[in-house]
Protein backbone atom coordinates (compact mmCIF):
# COMPACT_ATOMS: atom_id res chain seq x y z
CA UNK A 1 0.00 0.00 0.00
CA UNK A 2 2.70 2.49 0.93
CA UNK A 3 4.75 1.54 -2.32
CA UNK A 4 1.02 2.19 -4.24
CA UNK A 5 0.50 5.42 -2.89
CA UNK A 6 3.39 7.70 -5.21
CA UNK A 7 1.99 6.28 -7.92
CA UNK A 8 -1.84 7.49 -6.98
CA UNK A 9 -0.46 10.73 -6.06
CA UNK A 10 1.34 10.61 -9.02
CA UNK A 11 -2.12 9.99 -11.09
CA UNK A 12 -4.10 12.42 -9.08
CA UNK A 13 -1.39 15.22 -9.83
CA UNK A 14 -1.35 14.55 -13.56
CA UNK A 15 -5.33 14.43 -13.54
CA UNK A 16 -5.52 17.75 -11.82
CA UNK A 17 -2.99 19.11 -14.46
CA UNK A 18 -5.13 17.57 -17.27
CA UNK A 19 -8.17 19.30 -15.50
CA UNK A 20 -6.19 22.37 -15.21
CA UNK A 21 -5.31 23.03 -18.74
CA UNK A 22 -8.90 21.86 -19.65
CA UNK A 23 -10.21 24.58 -17.81
CA UNK A 24 -7.84 27.14 -18.93
CA UNK A 25 -8.50 26.27 -22.36
CA UNK A 26 -12.74 26.66 -21.10
CA UNK A 27 -12.12 29.80 -19.96
CA UNK A 28 -9.88 31.61 -22.99
CA UNK A 29 -13.25 30.30 -24.99
CA UNK A 30 -15.33 31.64 -22.58
CA UNK A 31 -13.49 35.28 -22.59
CA UNK A 32 -13.79 35.45 -26.75
CA UNK A 33 -17.20 34.52 -26.23
CA UNK A 34 -17.24 37.33 -23.76
CA UNK A 35 -15.56 39.32 -25.96
CA UNK A 36 -17.74 38.62 -28.95
CA UNK A 37 -20.88 39.35 -26.82
CA UNK A 38 -19.29 42.67 -25.75
CA UNK A 39 -18.44 43.32 -29.14
CA UNK A 40 -21.72 42.62 -30.51
CA UNK A 41 -23.73 44.72 -27.62
CA UNK A 42 -21.33 48.01 -28.21
CA UNK A 43 -22.45 47.23 -32.35
CA UNK A 44 -26.53 47.13 -31.07
CA UNK A 45 -25.92 49.89 -28.81
CA UNK A 46 -24.35 51.97 -31.81
CA UNK A 47 -27.39 50.70 -33.90
CA UNK A 48 -29.66 51.75 -31.55
CA UNK A 49 -27.68 55.41 -31.02
CA UNK A 50 -27.87 55.27 -34.67
CA UNK A 51 -31.72 54.71 -34.99
CA UNK A 52 -32.53 57.27 -32.03
CA UNK A 53 -30.72 60.24 -33.94
CA UNK A 54 -33.03 59.34 -36.76
CA UNK A 55 -35.84 59.18 -35.08
CA UNK A 56 -34.92 62.30 -33.61
CA UNK A 57 -34.04 64.22 -36.75
CA UNK A 58 -36.99 62.97 -38.33
CA UNK A 59 -39.20 64.17 -35.35
CA UNK A 60 -37.35 67.32 -35.43
CA UNK A 61 -38.04 67.49 -39.57
CA UNK A 62 -42.06 66.58 -39.07
CA UNK A 63 -41.91 69.47 -36.55
CA UNK A 64 -40.24 71.97 -38.75
CA UNK A 65 -42.76 70.96 -41.63
CA UNK A 66 -45.34 71.06 -39.04
CA UNK A 67 -44.83 74.94 -38.25
CA UNK A 68 -44.16 75.77 -41.70
CA UNK A 69 -47.53 73.80 -42.88
CA UNK A 70 -49.23 76.59 -39.79
CA UNK A 71 -47.36 79.40 -41.28
CA UNK A 72 -48.58 78.65 -44.80
CA UNK A 73 -51.93 78.29 -42.83
CA UNK A 74 -51.57 81.60 -42.10
CA UNK A 75 -50.86 83.23 -44.87
CA UNK A 76 -53.44 81.42 -46.85
CA UNK A 77 -56.14 82.39 -44.17
CA UNK A 78 -54.76 85.89 -44.29
CA UNK A 79 -55.57 85.66 -48.18
CA UNK A 80 -58.82 84.71 -47.94
CA UNK A 81 -59.53 87.31 -45.43
CA UNK A 82 -58.04 89.98 -47.53
CA UNK A 83 -59.62 88.67 -50.97
CA UNK A 84 -62.77 88.55 -49.15
CA UNK A 85 -62.35 91.86 -48.04
CA UNK A 86 -61.42 93.15 -51.75
CA UNK A 87 -64.36 91.21 -53.15
CA UNK A 88 -66.93 93.56 -50.92
CA UNK A 89 -65.10 96.28 -51.52
CA UNK A 90 -65.02 95.99 -55.09
CA UNK A 91 -67.98 94.36 -56.09
CA UNK A 92 -70.04 95.55 -58.55
CA UNK A 93 -71.46 98.87 -58.49
CA UNK A 94 -69.21 99.33 -54.54
CA UNK A 95 -67.91 102.18 -56.26
CA UNK A 96 -66.56 104.29 -53.29
CA UNK A 97 -65.49 101.24 -52.36
CA UNK A 98 -67.06 100.98 -48.37
CA UNK A 99 -66.53 97.80 -46.22
CA UNK A 100 -70.25 97.75 -45.82
CA UNK A 101 -70.34 97.26 -49.52
CA UNK A 102 -73.73 98.74 -49.68
CA UNK A 103 -75.00 100.46 -53.55
CA UNK A 104 -76.60 103.93 -52.94
CA UNK A 105 -76.87 107.43 -53.94
CA UNK A 106 -73.09 108.06 -52.32
CA UNK A 107 -71.86 105.28 -55.24
CA UNK A 108 -73.48 107.17 -58.15
CA UNK A 109 -71.95 110.24 -56.84
CA UNK A 110 -68.62 109.10 -56.45
CA UNK A 111 -68.83 107.62 -60.09
CA UNK A 112 -69.96 111.08 -60.86
CA UNK A 113 -66.89 112.47 -59.58
CA UNK A 114 -64.33 109.96 -60.64
CA UNK A 115 -66.01 110.02 -64.51
CA UNK A 116 -65.20 113.54 -64.76
CA UNK A 117 -61.92 113.24 -63.22
CA UNK A 118 -61.42 110.88 -65.93
CA UNK A 119 -62.73 112.74 -68.60
CA UNK A 120 -60.90 115.69 -67.54
CA UNK A 121 -57.65 113.29 -67.61
CA UNK A 122 -57.62 113.90 -64.01
CA UNK A 123 -57.99 110.36 -63.21
CA UNK A 124 -56.35 107.32 -65.03
CA UNK A 125 -58.01 104.08 -65.55
CA UNK A 126 -56.17 101.33 -67.16
CA UNK A 127 -58.43 98.28 -68.60
CA UNK A 128 -58.27 94.97 -66.73
CA UNK A 129 -57.49 97.43 -63.30
CA UNK A 130 -59.67 97.00 -59.79
CA UNK A 131 -60.38 100.95 -60.13
CA UNK A 132 -61.25 100.60 -64.09
CA UNK A 133 -63.79 97.51 -63.15
CA UNK A 134 -65.16 99.56 -60.18
CA UNK A 135 -65.95 102.15 -62.80
CA UNK A 136 -67.37 99.93 -65.04
CA UNK A 137 -70.64 99.46 -63.19
CA UNK A 138 -73.08 97.79 -66.41
CA UNK A 139 -69.46 95.49 -67.40
CA UNK A 140 -69.31 96.25 -70.86
CA UNK A 141 -65.61 96.67 -71.82
CA UNK A 142 -66.38 100.85 -71.22
CA UNK A 143 -66.83 103.82 -68.44
CA UNK A 144 -69.43 105.91 -69.98
CA UNK A 145 -73.28 106.82 -68.92
CA UNK A 146 -74.61 103.39 -69.13
CA UNK A 147 -72.51 103.18 -66.06
CA UNK A 148 -74.23 105.98 -64.18
CA UNK A 149 -77.56 104.35 -65.38
CA UNK A 150 -76.54 100.96 -64.07
CA UNK A 151 -75.99 102.46 -60.33
CA UNK A 152 -79.37 104.47 -60.12
CA UNK A 153 -81.09 101.23 -61.38
CA UNK A 154 -80.20 99.34 -58.71
CA UNK A 155 -80.51 102.30 -56.40
CA UNK A 156 -84.02 102.18 -57.20
CA UNK A 157 -85.01 98.94 -58.48
CA UNK A 158 -82.12 96.61 -56.52
CA UNK A 159 -81.20 95.73 -60.13
CA UNK A 160 -78.67 96.91 -62.39
CA UNK A 161 -81.19 96.16 -65.51
CA UNK A 162 -83.47 97.99 -64.05
CA UNK A 163 -87.16 97.44 -64.38
CA UNK A 164 -88.82 94.49 -66.38
CA UNK A 165 -91.44 96.98 -68.01
CA UNK A 166 -88.02 98.64 -69.58
CA UNK A 167 -88.52 99.55 -73.29
CA UNK A 168 -85.24 97.58 -74.61
CA UNK A 169 -85.88 97.00 -77.84
CA UNK A 170 -83.79 95.99 -81.32
CA UNK A 171 -84.86 99.54 -82.67
CA UNK A 172 -83.80 99.14 -87.02
CA UNK A 173 -84.81 102.24 -87.84
CA UNK A 174 -83.67 104.46 -85.24
CA UNK A 175 -80.93 107.23 -85.71
CA UNK A 176 -79.31 109.96 -83.94
CA UNK A 177 -78.45 113.12 -86.24
CA UNK A 178 -77.08 116.57 -85.42
CA UNK A 179 -78.70 119.55 -86.73
CA UNK A 180 -77.04 122.84 -87.03
CA UNK A 181 -79.26 126.37 -86.73
CA UNK A 182 -78.26 130.13 -86.41
CA UNK A 183 -80.11 131.38 -83.32
CA UNK A 184 -79.07 135.07 -81.96
CA UNK A 185 -76.38 135.21 -84.09
CA UNK A 186 -74.62 131.82 -82.44
CA UNK A 187 -74.42 128.26 -83.96
CA UNK A 188 -76.77 125.96 -82.42
CA UNK A 189 -75.91 121.85 -82.92
CA UNK A 190 -79.25 119.61 -82.01
CA UNK A 191 -78.60 116.30 -81.52
CA UNK A 192 -81.75 114.44 -82.18
CA UNK A 193 -82.61 111.39 -81.69
CA UNK A 194 -85.81 108.99 -83.57
CA UNK A 195 -85.77 106.03 -81.50
CA UNK A 196 -88.67 103.65 -79.95
CA UNK A 197 -86.43 102.79 -76.96
CA UNK A 198 -86.57 104.07 -73.34
CA UNK A 199 -83.36 105.51 -73.66
CA UNK A 200 -82.74 107.59 -70.46
CA UNK A 201 -79.30 109.32 -70.42
CA UNK A 202 -77.11 110.54 -72.98
CA UNK A 203 -73.23 110.90 -73.31
CA UNK A 204 -71.26 113.42 -76.55
CA UNK A 205 -68.27 114.91 -76.96
CA UNK A 206 -67.87 118.44 -78.95
CA UNK A 207 -64.80 119.58 -80.68
CA UNK A 208 -64.88 123.05 -81.56
CA UNK A 209 -62.50 124.72 -84.13
CA UNK A 210 -60.33 127.35 -83.43
CA UNK A 211 -61.22 130.60 -82.54
CA UNK A 212 -64.99 128.93 -81.22
CA UNK A 213 -66.49 128.69 -77.84
CA UNK A 214 -69.12 126.76 -76.66
CA UNK A 215 -71.92 129.15 -75.36
CA UNK A 216 -73.69 127.12 -73.60
CA UNK A 217 -75.56 123.45 -73.23
CA UNK A 218 -79.03 123.11 -72.72
CA UNK A 219 -81.67 120.70 -72.71
CA UNK A 220 -84.97 120.31 -74.73
CA UNK A 221 -88.21 119.57 -74.11
CA UNK A 222 -87.74 115.97 -74.47
CA UNK A 223 -86.22 116.36 -70.83
CA UNK A 224 -87.70 114.58 -68.41
CA UNK A 225 -86.50 115.39 -65.15
CA UNK A 226 -82.93 115.53 -66.67
CA UNK A 227 -79.73 117.50 -65.79
CA UNK A 228 -76.76 118.52 -67.49
CA UNK A 229 -72.95 118.59 -66.85
CA UNK A 230 -70.20 119.69 -69.44
CA UNK A 231 -66.92 118.49 -68.99
CA UNK A 232 -63.13 119.98 -70.21
CA UNK A 233 -61.58 117.19 -71.70
CA UNK A 234 -57.76 117.29 -71.86
CA UNK A 235 -57.73 117.03 -75.54
CA UNK A 236 -59.80 120.39 -76.01
CA UNK A 237 -63.00 118.64 -76.66
CA UNK A 238 -66.01 119.04 -74.25
CA UNK A 239 -67.93 116.45 -73.09
CA UNK A 240 -71.46 116.75 -72.06
CA UNK A 241 -73.89 114.00 -69.97
CA UNK A 242 -77.49 114.15 -69.52
CA UNK A 243 -78.68 112.34 -66.62
CA UNK A 244 -82.13 112.01 -64.03
CA UNK A 245 -82.02 110.77 -60.86
CA UNK A 246 -85.36 108.87 -61.72
CA UNK A 247 -83.76 106.98 -64.26
CA UNK A 248 -86.24 108.58 -66.56
CA UNK A 249 -86.88 108.19 -70.14
CA UNK A 250 -86.72 111.07 -73.08
CA UNK A 251 -89.66 112.19 -73.66
CA UNK A 252 -91.59 111.42 -76.90
CA UNK A 253 -89.48 109.26 -79.60
CA UNK A 254 -87.91 112.10 -82.03
CA UNK A 255 -86.84 115.51 -82.38
CA UNK A 256 -83.66 117.43 -80.40
CA UNK A 257 -82.66 116.18 -77.47
CA UNK A 258 -79.80 118.23 -76.16
CA UNK A 259 -78.94 122.17 -77.85
CA UNK A 260 -75.50 122.84 -78.35
CA UNK A 261 -74.75 126.73 -78.45
CA UNK A 262 -71.39 127.73 -80.44
CA UNK A 263 -70.40 131.46 -80.49
CA UNK A 264 -67.64 131.95 -83.65
CA UNK A 265 -67.35 130.11 -86.98
CA UNK A 266 -65.87 127.16 -88.10
CA UNK A 267 -67.02 123.57 -87.84
CA UNK A 268 -67.99 121.97 -84.91
CA UNK A 269 -67.50 118.27 -84.60
CA UNK A 270 -70.10 116.16 -82.43
CA UNK A 271 -68.53 112.60 -81.45
CA UNK A 272 -68.83 109.84 -79.45
CA UNK A 273 -72.48 109.99 -78.85
CA UNK A 274 -73.52 107.44 -76.62
CA UNK A 275 -77.25 107.08 -75.24
CA UNK A 276 -77.93 104.74 -72.51
CA UNK A 277 -81.45 102.78 -72.30
CA UNK A 278 -83.45 101.53 -68.60
CA UNK A 279 -81.86 98.61 -69.05
CA UNK A 280 -78.15 100.63 -68.60
CA UNK A 281 -76.83 99.15 -72.00
CA UNK A 282 -75.62 101.31 -74.54
CA UNK A 283 -75.94 102.48 -77.83
CA UNK A 284 -73.03 103.94 -79.78
CA UNK A 285 -74.09 106.11 -82.83
CA UNK A 286 -71.76 107.75 -85.08
CA UNK A 287 -72.04 111.71 -85.88
CA UNK A 288 -73.82 111.34 -89.28
CA UNK A 289 -71.15 114.50 -90.01
CA UNK A 290 -69.72 118.03 -88.76
CA UNK A 291 -71.98 120.86 -88.61
CA UNK A 292 -70.79 124.29 -89.12
CA UNK A 293 -71.89 127.94 -90.37
CA UNK A 294 -72.16 126.29 -94.17
CA UNK A 295 -75.33 124.48 -93.04
CA UNK A 296 -76.72 127.05 -90.94
CA UNK A 297 -80.34 127.69 -91.79
CA UNK A 298 -81.98 131.00 -92.29
CA UNK A 299 -84.65 133.22 -90.94
CA UNK A 300 -86.62 130.77 -88.83
CA UNK A 301 -84.57 129.68 -87.22
CA UNK A 302 -84.03 132.83 -85.69
CA UNK A 303 -86.91 132.41 -83.23
CA UNK A 304 -86.88 130.05 -80.16
CA UNK A 305 -90.02 128.39 -79.02
CA UNK A 306 -90.50 128.30 -75.57
CA UNK A 307 -93.14 126.76 -73.35
CA UNK A 308 -95.23 128.70 -70.57
CA UNK A 309 -92.55 127.40 -68.04
CA UNK A 310 -89.75 128.66 -70.00
CA UNK A 311 -88.40 125.29 -71.47
CA UNK A 312 -86.83 124.94 -75.00
CA UNK A 313 -89.07 123.36 -77.46
CA UNK A 314 -88.16 121.63 -80.90
CA UNK A 315 -91.45 122.94 -82.17
CA UNK A 316 -94.73 124.59 -80.91
CA UNK A 317 -97.15 122.21 -79.02
CA UNK A 318 -100.54 122.01 -78.33
CA UNK A 319 -101.49 125.07 -75.97
CA UNK A 320 -99.65 128.28 -75.04
CA UNK A 321 -96.22 128.70 -77.11
CA UNK A 322 -93.81 131.55 -76.26
CA UNK A 323 -91.63 132.77 -79.48
CA UNK A 324 -88.87 134.49 -78.72
CA UNK A 325 -87.05 136.40 -81.51
CA UNK A 326 -83.48 137.56 -82.11
CA UNK A 327 -84.12 141.14 -81.64
CA UNK A 328 -85.57 140.12 -78.66
CA UNK A 329 -88.74 140.71 -79.05
CA UNK A 330 -91.16 137.76 -78.09
CA UNK A 331 -94.94 136.44 -78.72
CA UNK A 332 -97.47 134.38 -76.87
CA UNK A 333 -99.25 131.80 -79.42
CA UNK A 334 -101.75 129.53 -78.53
CA UNK A 335 -101.91 126.44 -80.94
Amino acid sequence: MKKALPIILALVACAAIVFCVVLNNQKGDLDKAKQAAEAKVNEITAKLTDTENLKKAAEDKVAELEGKLNEAGDILGEATEELAEAEQVYKQGNVNGDEDGEIDVADFDRWIDDFMAYSTGQLELVPGTEDFQRMDVNCDGDINVGDAVAIRNYVLYDSFTGPANARVMADANETMTTTTTMVNGKQRIAINLNSQNDYVALQADIVLANGQKLAGVQMSDRSNGHNLMTMQMADGKVRIMATSTMNNAFQGTEGAVVYIDVEGNGQTEVSNVIFADAAAGTKKFAADSTTGVAAVKTQAQDEQVYSIGGRLMNAMKKGLNIIRRADGTSQKVIK
